[in-house]
């Protein structure tokens, strides 16, 4: 190669990177569909051959922080599958006992479930080979999202039909705490430096914002109907909350008036962050797309069509 040849590709490949959007990527968890769509920035559907086909009845999503997997829980089918997001494929389920529904990754390998029906939180260590170690503690009724602490020492766990949230250390999986939030609690984000976790009601029109030093609840935020997905800017300027019930999303800051509300698609739920913290994603379950915001202007720029039932949403930057 030549010494202008290898100089412009070393340009192409500064720009690509400085810019944070050619590497990125927007995986869609689509329940109907039951695919986990790989969508490039910028792009306004899946590429024929990113539709990663799963078994039925797909819940959420997370991706591992340190390698290039996806974990789904399937509540109905008590697993959760393991997907590979370089190879586009599925290459293992983990069986978990109960409704797997909520769950969160570590950097150290374990996975944590929350099992919907039997009320429990499971961590799962995934490394290594053979049938994966399992440790369960009990938490409160229905747990649904479930997020960790940046420095994964703390788990917390939204109990729906309890009206609380736990705080779970993760060291031996004890319950640290029970604390009181809005009725029907159901999605959480953390802030980045983990001081703060936001927590959506979702019959309750509200967000309880917990101090994760204290362990109590130190606000709350008056939303729209059923807050039922939630997000934070990478400089935790910025609060997203999805409004299922009105099609909207609200951007707040630091007080429980909203920046803006902006409409969206029909039923939205999962959202995640991405451009560097410019961009907003929203699952728009009725309307089977994706609702792209552009979070300087506040307002929605382009719809991603997405195979049947669109309800989790996540963002990678790819090396």
């Amino acid at each position: 190669m030549s010494n202008v040849l290898r100089g412009a590709v070393a340009a192409m490949l500064w720009i690509a990177s400085a810019s944070g959007v050619a590497a990125e990527r927007i995986y869609i968890l689509s329940q109907e569909g039951a695919v986990l769509s790989e969508v490039a920035s910028g792009a306004d559907a899946p590429a024929d051959d990113a539709n990663i086909k799963l078994e039925k009845g797909p819940a959420l999503l997370a991706l591992a922080p340190d390698a290039p997997l996806a974990y789904v829980t399937h509540s109905d089918l008590g697993q959760v599958a393991v997907v590979d997001l370089d190879q586009r494929r599925v290459v293992r389920t983990i069986d978990v006992p109960g409704s797997p529904f909520g769950i969160a990754a570590g950097k150290d390998g374990r996975i944590f479930v929350g099992d919907w029906h039997e009320d429990h939180v499971i961590a799962v260590d995934t490394a290594g080979e053979g049938e994966p170690r399992l440790t369960k503690v009990r938490v409160g009724r229905a747990p649904a999202h479930v997020v960790l602490s940046p420095d994964g020492e703390m788990v917390f766990v939204a109990n729906r039909e309890d009206d609380s949230v736990s705080a779970v250390r993760t060291s031996d999986m004890t319950v640290v705490a029970t604390i009181p939030v809005g009725h029907a609690p159901f999605a959480m984000t953390l802030s980045p430096d983990g001081a703060r976790l936001f927590v959506g009601n979702m019959q309750g029109g509200s967000v309880s914002v917990v101090d994760t030093g204290k362990l109590a609840v130190s606000d709350t935020w008056k939303t729209g109907a059923m807050p039922y997905g939630a997000a934070v800017t990478p400089d935790g300027g910025r609060v997203l909350i999805t409004h299922q019930g009105g099609g909207t999303v609200g951007i707040f800051a630091d007080t429980d008036t909203a920046l803006a509300t902006v409409k969206v698609g029909s039923y939205p739920e999962g959202v995640a962050i991405g451009e560097n913290g410019t961009r907003a994603y929203v699952a728009n379950w009725f309307s089977d797309n994706v609702s792209v915001i552009d979070l300087g202007t506040m307002k929605e720029i382009q719809r991603i069509k997405t195979p049947a039932g669109p309800r989790a949403v996540a963002v990678r930057t790819a090396p």
